[in-house]
């Protein structure tokens, strides 16, 4: 390639100009770079395994049977293009307590006992409730009664 011609040219078009040009540059310094390797492709789904054979210590013996490849199924497809699964935070956590509490002995023993004991806080909640219930039973009881008898004067 003669680089005195491509210099000559390339000021003549415009692509280069005396100012591009100063001391310590070179021509060769605006040539085009080479394109980079391509990158090789990742393996392919639908590619079948290759199978080593391992050397007969007996060269008369047959060639050992092969079994033919799994062929992939669209499920496994489908699963290797989506990836691993995704674990929500909740599904995490619960797995988390779980490990947490077989971690420890006997947590859930005592976490149970303190749920169902008599000072829990369902328990007294559940117990408020039916309280509060009975006594709005009694006084819509009183306020029909007091209906009936105005109603019967």
């Amino acid at each position: 390639m003669n680089l005195k011609g491509k210099h000559e040219e390339w000021l003549r078009t415009g692509f280069l100009s005396d100012k591009d040009l100063t001391p310590g540059t070179a021509v060769t310094d605006f040539l085009p770079r080479p394109a980079p390797p391509p990158r090789p492709s990742p393996p392919s789904v639908f590619a079948t395994p290759k199978v080593a054979q391992m050397p007969s210590s007996d060269p008369a013996a047959p060639p050992p049977e092969v079994a033919p490849p799994k062929q992939k199924t669209m499920e496994d497809v489908l699963a290797a293009l989506e990836g691993p699964a995704k674990v929500s935070t909740m599904a995490k956590s619960n797995a988390d307590w779980d490990t947490f509490k077989s971690s420890h002995a006997g947590l859930d023993k005592r976490l149970r006992q303190q749920a169902e004991g008599a000072g829990a806080f369902l328990q007294r909640k559940e117990f408020l409730e039916r309280c509060d219930l009975r006594q709005f039973e009694a006084e819509k009881e009183g306020r029909a009664g007091q209906r009936r008898h105005a109603e019967n004067m």
